[in-house]
Formats: structure tokens, sequence, C-alpha cells
């Protein structure tokens, strides 16, 4: 499993979501990458080719590297947690 999060700097939920991102990755042994995203639109050309319209956004990719579920906007770890676990072996 692997967690993407893309934030920016203009972002106020972004750094308490992104704690709960890795906090999560933790718990469930997975990979975890954050990118800087300043422009959805048109700066960061991952986020163009899985769709990032928002920030917060944290993506769950099964082992193949499939997305298996992705959320946006701010969220607490138990939010995360709820939202997630179906897609955890």
């Amino acid at each position: 499993m692997k967690i993407l999060f893309f934030h920016a700097s203009y972002c106020g939920s972004c750094p308490a979501t992104q704690l709960a991102a890795i906090l999560y990755a933790e718990q469930i042994h997975a990979k975890f990458q954050a990118y800087h995203v300043q422009d959805v639109y048109g700066g960061h050309e991952l986020a163009k080719k899985l769709y990032v319209k928002h920030v917060p956004c944290t993506i769950l990719l099964d082992d193949s590297g499939k997305e298996c579920t992705r959320m946006e906007g701010g969220r607490t770890l138990e939010e995360m947690q709820e939202l997630f676990k179906n897609f955890i072996n």
C-alpha cells in the first residue's frame, strides 16, 4: 500500500491532515509520499495525471499502484481510518 498526499502552502488544513496521513501510513505499514502542489490545474504533473483538483488530497494506492480510493479536504486520523478501512487487507 502507498499513500500519496498532495498539499499547498496556502492550504490551512493541509498540515494537520498531512500529520494524520503520516500516522495512518505508519499504522497500516504503507509508504507515504507528499507532494507540494501550488497549482493543481497546471503546475504538478503527477497531480494532473491523477486528476487532483483540490488540496489536501490523500490517495490510497494498492500494491500494484492502482488507486483504491481518495479523499479531499481536511481530515482527522479517525476519519481517515473510517474512510479507508474497507480498502485495507
